[in-house]
């Protein structure tokens, strides 16, 4: 949930959906980085194929 809850602007709007979706990917590698140093194949595998495949295309 975003902390701001109106914006001045549409533009102002879609900086802060876009920083997000940013913050968002930063977290999903940072799990994948956990994961892999952890040896997990599993969850690397599953937030591969479930959200950064997705992200990146």
């Amino acid at each position: 949930k975003p902390e701001q809850q109106s914006w001045a602007s549409p533009l102002e709007a879609h900086q802060t959906g876009l920083q997000l979706e940013k913050d968002v990917y930063q977290a999903l590698l940072e799990l994948h980085a956990t994961a892999s140093k952890h040896a997990d194949p599993h969850l690397t595998n599953y937030l591969e194929d479930e959200f950064l495949d997705e992200q990146v295309t």
